[in-house]
């Protein structure tokens, strides 16, 4: 069955969309076209109902359709995508500035809208542009078309540029029909490629479970160089290279999408059957084992599952969080529902909710004061380890917490009976005779 997308944007980005799209066959693309952005709006509740996602070809439409969506509270029920702009959507746009006037980059002087919610801000610093040679317009959400054009056009005729680049396709229409030398934003055509591949995937977890969008994120604490003097940034950077080949041969083998976050992470998006597939259904993860090997630091990855890209990436952080709070190499998935597994490849490795409608566990939370995943993941270990005794040493490695927090735990525990100490254990080195206790859950 093909994934039916409308494609929503003006026609030159849209028929670029439609071109590429062809590459993707599982994809019926259903042009969307409109000439001023506030008539998205309008074409979303046309082809809302008939297509299973909504795709836009530049931020601008999305970011005007959550707006309406939010102001009027409408739930959509749909997954929206949009293609975003990259520094390579303005490399483009200068590189042809520069073709076309035969300047220099020293003497290219031109002026350039963005809205600032694109992310346009981030590419353009990213270029290191002259500050001196570039009159920036941040535009408004719902922005006058026709004042944008006057901002580009009284430049240009006051002779202070000699180009102009825009995000909007009628004020680039008008200025070039001046014979003005202006320059269109649009997306890339490799994030044209990613974005398609993301709708394929969100447009498969609509109808199976197994192929859910699957984020995975792998990261190493950067905060541990900046404290050790002695790592250079060439240390640093070969790690990087090496996480870097290593993710590239991974992401042939679960058919993933990787790219490398703004905070230093690799971020992979594939199917949740890809995963379940080569950690063998979350019990090992020979790929991550094999990174905190060559790295030789602490690693720690995140997986999580959703319907659509955003709930799995928010589990994905949920799931990294987890594993970084512990002081040692450890992997977590948390699925869709919120159930958790990890820390993966580990001996005791626990599958517990964050949530629960058990009326005897909700109990314990509330008396204890302990939160009710802290109660299931408690429930888990105990079940892991095939006893109903522990000690604050085996809960603190367990769940990969310091052992004052697990006798905290323990302690609210026995404080409201639901454990109990019935003995002591004398450490194999010197040290104080550590208390064993009965836990009383069920």
């Amino acid at each position: 069955m093909k994934i039916k997308v409308a494609v929503f944007g003006a026609p030159d980005l849209v028929e670029l969309v439609m071109l590429i799209g062809k590459q993707f066959e599982d994809l019926d693309l259903l042009q969307a076209v409109y000439s001023h952005p506030d008539q998205v709006t309008k074409l979303v509740e046309e082809y809302r109902k008939e297509t299973d996602i909504l795709l836009f070809a530049a931020p601008v439409p999305y970011l005007l359709v959550r707006d309406y969506l939010n102001h009027f509270s409408i739930e959509l029920n749909k997954p929206m995508v949009f293609i975003p702009y990259t520094e390579a959507s303005f490399y483009r746009g200068l590189f042809m500035a520069f073709k076309q006037t035969g300047l220099s980059a020293d003497k290219l002087n031109f002026s350039i809208d963005y809205l600032p919610e694109t992310g346009a801000k981030e590419c353009l610093e990213e270029l290191e542009i002259n500050a001196e040679k570039m009159y920036e317009k941040k535009c408004k959400l719902h922005q006058d078309l026709d004042k944008l054009f006057s901002f580009h056009y009284d430049l240009w005729k006051q002779g202070k540029t000699v180009s102009a680049m825009t995000s909007y396709y009628l004020v680039y229409e008008k200025l070039k029909k001046l014979g003005i030398p202006a320059f269109r934003v649009t997306p890339a055509k490799s994030a044209i490629r990613q974005t398609l591949q993301q709708v394929l995937l969100e447009g498969k977890s609509l109808y199976q479970v197994e192929s859910q969008i699957a984020i995975v994120i792998i990261g190493f604490n950067q905060n541990m160089d900046k404290l050790d003097q002695s790592v250079d940034k060439q240390v640093i950077n070969r790690r990087e290279e090496i996480l870097w080949q290593m993710i590239a041969e991974y992401e042939k083998d679960i058919q993933a999408l990787s790219v490398w976050t703004e905070q230093g992470n690799v971020r992979l998006i594939t199917t949740r059957g890809e995963i379940e597939q080569h950690t063998q259904r979350f019990r090992k993860f020979p790929m991550f084992q094999s990174v905190h090997t060559k790295l030789n630091i602490p690693v720690f990855c995140g997986i999580g599952f959703g319907h659509t890209a955003n709930e799995a990436e928010l589990k994905a952080y949920e799931a990294f969080s987890k594993a970084k709070s512990t002081d040692d190499s450890n992997c977590f998935v948390v699925e869709s529902d919120g159930k958790v597994h990890g820390p993966i490849g580990k001996p005791f490795q626990l599958e517990y909710a964050v949530r629960s409608k058990d009326p005897g566990r909700l109990l314990i939370a509330k008396q204890t004061g302990l939160s009710i995943g802290t109660i299931n993941k408690l429930i888990s270990f105990n079940e892991s380890c095939g006893n109903q005794t522990i000690t604050a040493g085996n809960l603190a490695d367990g769940f990969g917490i310091t052992s004052r927090s697990a006798r905290r735990i323990l302690s609210k525990l026995e404080q409201h009976n639901f454990a109990r100490i019935i003995g002591e254990e004398q450490p194999v080195n010197k040290g104080r005779p550590r208390q064993i206790y009965q836990l009383n859950l069920d």
